[in-house]
């Protein structure tokens, strides 16, 4: 991913927020619920580590999910796929994995995001395909999508349709001004949706503290780098403290150069996970070793 991308990180502190603040009411039950997953299946590179060495394409789909509990699902955010496809994705994968679809660019990159128009409940049917097996919804708005465009932004999040679960990740530096994320956290906790944090090395403001409902989605961008382990440590701290306020479900997504290694990261945060907690993840069976 190249948002927030940096060469050299010797420099970047990074600490996540110092406190967390949580938009809606519920009582903690004590177990949160974390899928974790990479970014695409569609990695040649993967076999011998991930996939048997022999593993044909068309199999790609049934072996991640053999292995990775969710998908940050790109396909959808280049088109929308047609139905048949979106049934043999159905039917080719675990009954217990989870997709993640990311919304069409022609929506998240449009004018009035999708309003007025016949391609958002379309999208949306589409999607439903995915039955019991769909997750959250991620909606990635441009970089150039700013707080002068906020009437758009409040008009979708005030029309979305209830029990479709939806993140929003917001790029542009004007959302994240002081006056500004105290009311775009309140819009979105009305309507029940996700602000997604990403936590990546060049944006860390993107990476904030306003839990918006009781679903979060996280896109964790690691380097291939020994710190990527202590933020690692870092995350399942706060989790600990979101599952006591009552977050419920956790989708995070890892991001690593080329996607290459994003099992080597899941399997060290289940590890710790499973020290703190005693519940064990989901996560890729492969040979042990970092970096």
């Amino acid at each position: 991913m190249d948002f927030g991308k940096l060469e050299d990180i010797t420099d970047v502190d990074f600490a996540l927020p110092s406190e967390d603040k949580f938009y809606f009411k519920n009582k903690g039950n004590n177990h949160l619920d974390i899928l974790l997953g990479a970014t695409g299946w569609s990695m040649t590179k993967w076999k011998g580590n991930i996939y048997p060495p022999k593993s044909k394409t068309e199999d790609f789909a049934r072996l991640y999910s053999e292995q990775f509990a969710t998908i940050e699902f790109n396909t959808t955010y280049y088109q929308v796929p047609p139905e048949a496809l979106m049934e043999r994705w159905y039917n080719n994968t675990t009954p217990d994995f989870v997709f993640c679809p990311k919304m069409f660019v022609g929506i998240s990159q449009s004018s009035n995001i999708g309003m007025g128009s016949s391609i958002l409940p379309d999208f949306l049917h589409r999607m439903t395909i995915f039955k019991e097996k769909l997750g959250l919804i991620f909606m990635q708005m441009p970089q150039s999508f700013s707080t002068k465009k906020m009437d758009n932004l409040v008009k979708f999040i005030q029309a979305w349709r209830p029990g479709i679960p939806l993140s929003i990740e917001l790029r542009h530096e004007s959302f994240f001004e002081p006056s500004v994320t105290e009311d775009v956290a309140e819009l979105m906790a009305k309507s029940g949706i996700n602000w997604m944090i990403t936590d990546v090395a060049g944006r860390r403001e993107v990476s904030h503290g306003h839990i918006t409902a009781p679903f979060m989605g996280v896109r964790f961008v690691g380097n291939d780098d020994e710190s990527d382990l202590e933020r690692i440590d870092d995350w399942i701290e706060r989790l600990l403290n979101w599952q006591k306020n009552g977050v419920e479900v956790l989708y995070f997504f890892i991001h690593t150069p080329q996607n290459l290694t994003p099992h080597r990261l899941c399997d060290y945060f289940a590890e710790k996970w499973m020290e703190k907690t005693g519940r064990k993840l989901k996560v890729p069976v492969v040979e042990k070793g970092l970096f």
